[in-house]
C-alpha cells in the first residue's frame, strides 16, 4: 500500500517539471504605452523573436486616447522596415483622425520578411505616432490692499490664503512662478508695485513637440501684464472709469461740456445726467470728465520656438502691476496650449539567415523595330523568324501563293510581300 501512495506524487512532480509546449508560443515582441499622457501605444508582432526567411508576421497597432479632450490627426507612420524590404512597396500609414475620450484604434498589417537573408539579422522595425492636442492651465492671481496684507501678516496667515490652480494634463505644462510669493499688494494712486514674472515650459512625455506649438495667455484684470520675452500682445483699447455727475460741477464752462450736463442761469447750477464711460471711442471718452481712455493687453501669444533639453525649454520673463483693489481679489490667470506631439519608437525582430536567393531581374529589352515595311510591296513581317523556304512560303500567311518571303541581312526576320 506504501508502495501505491509513493507513485502518484512521482508523477505530480514530473507534470510540474515539464518544459512549456511550443505551439503554445505567444507573441515575443511588444511596446506599449511609449511616454505620452495623452496616447497610450500598443505594437505587437504576432511571432517569435526569431523568424525564417520568406514568413509572414503579422503586425498589430493600438492607439487608444487617456485623456477626456479630444485628439486630432493621429496618426501612425512605419518609416523604416529592413529585412522586410519587399513589401517596400506597401505604405505603412495609418491615420484614425479624431480620438475622443477614452476612444481607441486598431488595425493590424502582415508582412513577408525577406526570401534571402546571408546571416542573422536584427531588424529594428521604426514607427513614428503623431497627433494634436489642446489644453488649458489655470493660475489664480491674489492683490489685497496694504491694511489686508498687514493685518495677515501680523497674524502669520498671510501665506495660508487659499491660491488655486491646474496643471497640464499633456505633455506640455505650462506654469508661473513669481519674483514673491503670493499675495500681491494692490497699487494705490501714489504708489505702483510691480513683480516679476517667469513662464516656465516642461516636457512631461518621451516625445517632441512639432514647430506649430501656440500659446496664448490671458492676464486678470487684476494686473497689467507686459512680456518683452518672446510674447506678442493683443492690444485691447477702451474708455474706463466713471464720469463725473452734473452735480459736481460750480462753472458754466466745466458743466456745458460734461456730455448730458446743461448751465442753467436761472438756479446757478448744472443740470442733467452725464453720460456713461463705457462703449464710447477714444475721442468721447478723453472730452468726457472723469472718463479714462486705457490701453491694455487682453492676451498675448507666444512668437517664438520652443527647444526642449532635458524636458525643459528656456523660461520667459514677464512684468506686472497690480491694480487697485479695495477689498481682496482672486482672478485666474489663464493658459491655453495647442501642441502637435510626435513620438518615435520600434520594435525588433530576428531573421535568421538562410532561404532562396531569387536571380536578378535582367532589364526588359526594348522590341526591336519591324524595318520590312522598307522593302517596297511588302505587307507584313515575322521578327527572328527566318525564310525556311521561300518558294513554297510556309513562313508568310500560311503559304499563300501571291505572297513571297524574303530574308533581311542580319537573319532575324523575314518579309512577306506580293511577287510581281
Amino acid at each position: 500500500m506504501k508502495y501505491l501512495l509513493i507513485l502518484p506524487i512521482i508523477l505530480i512532480s514530473l507534470c510540474i517539471q515539464l518544459p512549456g509546449l511550443p505551439f503554445l508560443q505567444q507573441s515575443q515582441t511588444i511596446t506599449e504605452d511609449m511616454g505620452s499622457p495623452d496616447l497610450f501605444v500598443k505594437v505587437e508582432a504576432l511571432s517569435s523573436s526569431e523568424i525564417r526567411p520568406g514568413r509572414k508576421v503579422r503586425v498589430l497597432v493600438e492607439l487608444r486616447n487617456k485623456q477626456s479632450y479630444e485628439l486630432g490627426n493621429v496618426d501612425f507612420r512605419v518609416y523604416d522596415y529592413p529585412c522586410f524590404d519587399e513589401d517596400s512597396s506597401n505604405e505603412f500609414l495609418e491615420n484614425c483622425g479624431t480620438l475622443r475620450g477614452n476612444e481607441s484604434c486598431m488595425w493590424s498589417w502582415t508582412w513577408t520578411s525577406n526570401s534571402y537573408v546571408g546571416m542573422d539579422r536584427r531588424c529594428k522595425i521604426k514607427f513614428k505616432v503623431s497627433y494634436e492636442a489642446s489644453n488649458t492651465i489655470s493660475q489664480d492671481i491674489a492683490v489685497m490692499p496694504e491694511y489686508e496684507y498687514i493685518e495677515r501678516d501680523i497674524e502669520e496667515i498671510l501665506q495660508t490664503f487659499p491660491i488655486q490652480s491646474t496643471s497640464a494634463e499633456g505633455p506640455l505644462d505650462v506654469y508661473l512662478t513669481f519674483s514673491e510669493p503670493q499675495p500681491f499688494l494692490a497699487s494705490e494712486p501714489d504708489v505702483t508695485y510691480e513683480y516679476t514674472m517667469y513662464i516656465n515650459y516642461f516636457n512631461r512625455g518621451n516625445g517632441f513637440f512639432g514647430d506649430d506649438v501656440i500659446i496664448t495667455l490671458t492676464p486678470p484684470s487684476n494686473i497689467d501684464l507686459s512680456c518683452e520675452d518672446g510674447y506678442t500682445g493683443t492690444v485691447t483699447e477702451i474708455c474706463t472709469g466713471t464720469a463725473t455727475p452734473c452735480g459736481d460741477f460750480y462753472e458754466s464752462g466745466p458743466c456745458n461740456s460734461q456730455t448730458g450736463c446743461s448751465w442753467s442761469d436761472i438756479t446757478s447750477s448744472c443740470l442733467g445726467i452725464a453720460f456713461s464711460c463705457s462703449g464710447i471711442g477714444e475721442t468721447d471718452c478723453k472730452s468726457r470728465d472723469g472718463c479714462v481712455w486705457e490701453t491694455e493687453a487682453s492676451s498675448l501669444s507666444l512668437n517664438r520656438k520652443l527647444k526642449f533639453i532635458k524636458g525643459r525649454a528656456p523660461q520667459s520673463i514677464c512684468y506686472f502691476e497690480t491694480s487697485s483693489a479695495p477689498t481682496i481679489d482672486v482672478e485666474p490667470f489663464i493658459i491655453d496650449v495647442d501642441y502637435t506631439y510626435i513620438l518615435h519608437n520600434s520594435i525588433l525582430i530576428t531573421v535568421k539567415s538562410g532561404g532562396i536567393r531569387l536571380p536578378e531581374s535582367e532589364p526588359e529589352s526594348e522590341p526591336e523595330t519591324e524595318t520590312c515595311t522598307d522593302v517596297p510591296g511588302s505587307i507584313g513581317c515575322r521578327p527572328r523568324i527566318p525564310c525556311v523556304n521561300p518558294e513554297e512560303n510556309i513562313d508568310c500567311y500560311g503559304g499563300e501563293p501571291d505572297i513571297q518571303c524574303i530574308e533581311d541581312n542580319d537573319d532575324t526576320y523575314c518579309c512577306c510581300y506580293v511577287k510581281d
